[in-house]
């Protein structure tokens, strides 16, 4: 790993609106660039939209031949740097909730989500695998928001050489909040949740974190079957940066549901310092005795 600038977003993508979606993407790659950043990463499902009710599926497309993902590396190309991604991704006919990296040179990689939460569950299909993709200046690994509630997803992608995990979310936070403070209180709440996993799976794993969510009312969707109207879904947002020690690095100020970019120099001493610790968890793992968590029957 070489030392590099991150920039992390939070925003808002409203439901199917990928071509407006991109239009704030583009802001925000030419603020990164302008801050020197040499990646920038976005929420989960920030193009598309993040939503599992009927018709969702008309937002998802092709990766990499794409429109959306064609114009991010143009952006890319343009301001020469690298940028991850999500939206609904169409494959064979299926839908995945997928996170996509593109750079100057084109096309990096794609994560599809490995554990879709409750309701997307029966809506889109499950990545099947944790990847590292190789950037110049690092190897990165992905868990997409609920991904990250599992510890074996930080683990398969520190033990695949991953020294940066990104975790974009959508992470809903009930209906809209009724007033300021209730406002203030969600996200609070969201990221004092998001930094506990954050600093430990940072920690377990010897890696750098970068944490991002959606923020603000994205649109509206039925309620469950049997009730009549609909509900706003609501983001809390939230950045959070971790070190590979656990230390909280850099987060976002704004105590309301609003857009904001992160920036942070990540050090590539830090994690040369952490993984060369004599009691450093990776090199003194057990792995014999772990067998049960690979086993399906529990």
């Amino acid at each position: 790993m070489n030392d590099f600038r991150v920039a992390a977003v939070q925003m808002n993508a409203g439901f199917g609106r990928n071509a407006e979606n991109l239009g704030g993407h583009e802001g925000y790659i030419t603020r990164a660039a302008e801050a020197g950043a040499r990646l920038v990463v976005f929420p989960e499902q920030s193009i598309s939209g993040h939503w599992a009710e009927p018709g969702f599926n008309k937002a998802a497309e092709a990766v990499p031949g794409g429109p959306s993902t064609q114009r991010l590396i143009q952006l890319c190309r343009q301001h020469g740097l690298y940028a991850g991604a999500g939206l609904a991704e169409l494959s064979g006919g299926a839908v995945y909730n997928s996170y996509l990296l593109v750079g100057p040179d084109g096309f990096v990689g794609l994560q599809r989500k490995v554990h879709p939460s409750g309701d997307e569950y029966f809506y889109y299909r499950a990545g099947a695998s944790f990847e590292v993709f190789d950037l110049p200046f690092c190897r990165l690994g992905v868990n997409i928001c609920a991904d990250t509630g599992y510890p074996e997803s930080a683990r398969v992608a520190a033990l695949k050489g991953a020294e940066v995990l990104l975790c974009p979310h959508a992470a809903r936070c009930g209906p809209a909040p009724e007033n300021l403070q209730a406002e203030r209180q969600r996200v609070r709440r969201r990221k004092d949740r998001a930094g506990k996993f954050g600093s430990v799976r940072a920690a377990d794993n010897g890696l750098f974190l970068v944490d991002c969510n959606q923020v603000g009312v994205a649109g509206q969707v039925e309620v469950a079957s049997g009730f009549t109207g609909t509900r706003d879904v609501v983001h809390a947002g939230g950045c959070l940066i971790f070190k590979p020690d656990g230390e909280l690095l850099a987060e976002s100020k704004t105590d309301r549901f609003e857009p904001e970019m992160v920036v942070a120099d990540l050090r590539a001493d830090d994690l040369a310092r952490v993984r060369g610790r004599k009691c450093f968890s990776l090199t003194t793992r057990r792995p014999g005795a772990y067998g049960i968590i690979a086993d399906p029957r529990w």
